[in-house]
């Protein structure tokens, strides 16, 4: 195409500087022939002035005027300026020669002439100037002419020439342009064509994409009221919360204008009226208890499909739900099953006055609230027979407790008893073991005075046990009220109480003070302190200095006491059963004790609002902690 293009641009280049070489010469011709004629009319006018000289009177012989006459007529009668010539003998005309009357020799001039050659004769010549200017005029319109039909033929020519030779390219390139329109509108018809079905696609997809979007919308109002209604269930606490809150968010969206939920008690043969909407008065109220016939409920109804009348005065036979909505001008009429793994608990009922109402998306979105309200009331009942099973369960524990409590106070007191008993008898034992010794000990042999020491160890160590148990006893009957107390006096008062054994075994006590407050009772805190130091100056290797340290860690509203010994440690698996009553983790010959240390540590730190534990320091030794509200 742009060698085409290309080509019919030289052959215009070519036509346009033809045509202006033929106007150029056009306008040459017409310059060259005034030229011509105003050079024609200056020798005219020239020719005319240098004849004036011949013409007028003179004299001549015969014989030269013989000699000359056909050259002088023929002369006259090319000078449009002669008028007419005169030959004179004197007075005598020889010759008159006109323009209209053409000279004629008489004999008398041939007679004369022959006769008489010498004889001189007078020739006048007569002239009039305009004719030349008429001869020219004349002259001058030929050439116009003549120039013109010479310009005029040769235009004509040239036009021809021209139009032949840029006609056969224009022909072929419009025969090219027809063809090639051809070809553009059968391309057009067919893109044409192709974009109307494209169009039409476009159409179909743009309305489908439409009513996908409709459909979307729909979907997604449906899921945000489904979700609602999800709330509103989860923040019911009743079913006619429950009822009423699902009804509430689905109105918008069902065209039916009377919708009721009811709950189905098919032992008693009633239903339940939880929730209902209509847009007129109705005789049906919340809570009314209908009667319906379990046998006459439709099967669809039973295998939880929705049972669908179209025109509820063609049944034969109509329940009390049912007749109340024709009484009320309704015509459509559905019935939604409420089902919960093939157990019917109710329905949504949809009345309309207008058939063919209640189907389609209406119904669709009936069965699924249908469905949320199954799953709400199944947890609701499921919820008041725990609620139930747990009053009965809480009674029970109840019971239990303060049967437990009393036979805990019985036991408690009874050990306290016994054991109070018990030391005033020990104390008889062991005074009457020291007398034994002391009056009677060099009567006895050697083992009769080991017998003597051992009733005095064992009634020591049972002196020890029952301490701990009356300890115990009086940490659990003891009112523990909840006051603050200075952590450095209760481990000063607890350093006090154990001197004399730590005095005995060297021990080593280090307190980083301050240790702060913490919220307790400062008699069970020295006794859980004296407990813990008690162990750690005790529970060490033969041979080892017990080496204590206390110190403290606060937090926002707690308090942490530590309490680190160098002592034997205490295994990871038995580090939660030593807070056990009479958990020991050594032998007596190893280590002596009640068991009952670590059981009084937990009571009365327990008492107090707080917690205890145990970990492993580095190199196996324990650090024990409790914690306390600051």
């Amino acid at each position: 195409m742009a060698s085409r293009a290309d080509t019919l641009r030289y052959r215009h280049t070519l036509l346009t500087f033809v045509g202006v070489l033929l106007a150029f010469s056009l306008v040459g011709d017409a310059l060259l022939v005034a030229q011509q004629r105003k050079e024609f009319l200056n020798s005219a006018r020239v020719y005319a002035v240098h004849e004036l000289k011949l013409l007028g009177t003179w004299t001549a012989t015969a014989s030269d005027i013989s000699t000359m006459g056909s050259a002088l007529r023929n002369w006259a009668q090319q000078n449009p300026a002669i008028v007419s010539i005169h030959i004179r003998d004197g007075e005598t005309e020889l010759l008159e020669y006109s323009r209209d009357r053409p000279a004629r020799y008489t004999f008398e001039v041939e007679h004369t002439m022959t006769a008489f050659p010498d004889r001189e004769l007078h020739l006048t010549m007569n002239r009039d100037f305009t004719r030349i200017e008429e001869v020219v005029e004349k002259v001058r319109l030929q050439l116009i002419a003549g120039s013109t039909i010479f310009i005029a033929v040769l235009g004509s020519f040239l036009w021809i020439t021209v139009r032949r030779m840029a006609l056969l390219p224009m022909r072929r390139y419009e025969d090219e342009l027809h063809m090639h329109r051809y070809r553009l509108e059968r391309l057009v018809q067919e893109r044409t064509a192709e974009l109307t079905a494209t169009n039409r696609n476009l159409q179909n997809e743009v309305e489908e994409k439409r009513q996908a979007e409709h459909r979307l919308r729909r979907s997604t109002e449906r899921l945000k009221v489904l979700r609602e209604v999800d709330q509103a269930i989860l923040a019911a606490r009743s079913l006619p919360e429950i009822a009423e809150g699902a009804l509430s968010h689905i109105s918008d969206l069902l065209p039916c204008k009377r919708i009721v939920i009811t709950l189905f008690d098919l032992q008693k043969a009633e239903a339940e009226v939880l929730a209902l909407r209509t847009d007129q008065l109705t005789r049906l109220r919340i809570a009314d208890r209908l009667p319906i016939d379990v046998k006459g409920i439709p099967d669809s109804v039973r295998n939880g499909e929705p049972f669908i009348v179209r025109e509820l005065n063609a049944l034969e036979q109509l329940s009390v739900m049912e007749q109340i909505f024709a009484d009320e001008g309704a015509r459509a009429y559905a019935i939604v099953p409420i089902t919960y793994r093939d157990e019917l608990l109710g329905a949504l009922h949809l009345a309309a006055p207008h058939a063919g109402v209640c189907s389609g998306e209406s119904l669709d979105v009936a069965v699924e609230v249908a469905n949320v309200l199954a799953l709400a009331i199944k947890q609701v009942r499921l919820n008041e027979e725990v609620q139930r099973h747990a009053a009965e369960m809480e009674s029970r524990v109840q019971e239990r407790t303060g049967e437990l409590r009393d036979a805990q106070n019985e036991i408690e007191a009874f050990t306290y008893s016994v054991s109070h008993d018990l030391r005033g008898h020990l104390w008889t034992v062991q005074g009457f073991a020291e007398l034994l010794r002391e009056k009677y000990g060099d009567r006895l042999d050697e083992e009769g005075t080991d017998y003597v020491h051992s009733i005095g160890d064992a009634a020591q160590s049972m002196t020890v046990l029952i301490q701990d148990l009356l300890t115990y006893s009086h940490i659990n009957r003891t009112e523990t009220r909840s006051l603050p107390v200075s952590l450095d006096r209760a481990v000063t008062d607890a350093l006090s109480a154990l001197q004399k054994p730590l005095r005995e075994k060297e021990a080593q006590v280090t307190v980083d003070t301050p240790l702060g407050e913490a919220r307790g009772h400062h008699p069970t805190l020295v006794q859980v302190l004296s407990n813990l130091l008690d162990n750690a100056i005790t529970y060490v290797a033969k041979g080892v200095t017990p080496r204590v340290r206390i110190y403290s860690e606060s937090s926002a509203d707690r308090i942490r006491l530590w309490v680190e010994d160098n002592g034997v440690g205490i295994p990871a698996e038995q580090r939660e059963r030593i807070f056990g009553v009479f958990k020991r983790l050594h032998p007596e010959e190893a280590y002596p004790g009640t068991g009952l240390g670590l059981a009084i540590v937990q009571r009365g730190v327990s008492r107090m609002g707080g917690t205890v534990g145990v970990e492993e320091r580095e190199g196996g030794s324990s650090r024990f902690w409790i914690e306390l509200p600051a």
